[in-house]
């Protein structure tokens, strides 16, 4: 009876090297969602077939070389506010990685496969720190509702002068908007004094921020704006 070529061991590094270098390189030269969808999807299988092999492999090394392709491929993958979370996450573990007197990084120090898998995790990790994650909003046309990164609507339609205010920063995304206008904006026909419209803009924008958009609405020079970095849908 024919023996299968390779160990337990050369199997799991193999997987774990394919679902690596099944995602994109480099954040920042993406592929259509679709294909990167697709890619994430085969290398996370790669992955999973890695680890049932691994454990079969009964090996540190083995294990540590799976997880870090594993860390690698995660950070590649992730978007937006997964990102950020997956950022969180893997510092300390790579960190104990790297950390010679540690129990894992005694294991990597075996093992030329492990460093090389260490040296992509480091530098998977740098890029996606250094990088801010792209954030998206969600957005009614008329500003009668919002959401963050996928996450709840926020009502807006009795809230006049936010939905109005949010609307028109939306649709001004390249430039400031002053606080005498935005005032004009959120309560049209109004005559109030300078100092009243000033802390009614103030108030106004300090609620939208309580409501989820801290990081995302920005005072500038020229005035209020939305991050231009983020993402409008």
């Amino acid at each position: 009876m024919s023996r299968a070529a390779g160990t337990p061991r050369e199997h799991a590094s193999s997987a774990a090297r394919s679902a690596r270098t099944g995602t994109p390189r480099s954040p920042s030269r993406r592929p259509p969602r679709s294909r990167l969808a697709t890619e994430t999807t085969c290398a996370r299988a790669l992955l999973d077939a890695a680890r049932r092999i691994a454990s079969r492999a009964s090996n540190r090394v083995v294990d540590a070389g799976v997880e870090l392709h594993g860390a690698s491929v995660e950070l590649l993958a992730a978007t937006g506010a997964e990102r950020e979370r997956a950022v969180d996450s893997w510092r300390a573990k790579i960190a104990r990685y790297g950390d010679a007197g540690d129990p894992l990084g005694e294991v990597v120090a075996t093992s030329f496969e492990a460093r090389f898998a260490l040296r992509v995790a480091q530098r998977t990790l740098a890029a996606a720190g250094e990088r801010r994650a792209t954030r998206i909003l969600r957005l009614d046309r008329g500003g009668a509702w919002f959401a963050v990164d996928g996450g709840p609507r926020v009502d807006l339609r009795r809230r006049g002068a936010l939905r109005r205010i949010l609307a028109a920063l939306a649709t001004r995304r390249d430039q400031g908007i002053k606080q005498a206008e935005l005032a004009e904006i959120g309560w049209p026909g109004e005559r109030v004094l300078v100092d009243a419209a000033s802390t009614r803009v103030r108030v106004a924008i300090a609620t939208l921020r309580q409501l989820g958009l801290r990081s995302l609405l920005i005072t500038r020079d020229d005035g209020y704006a939305l991050d231009a970095q983020l993402e409008l849908v």
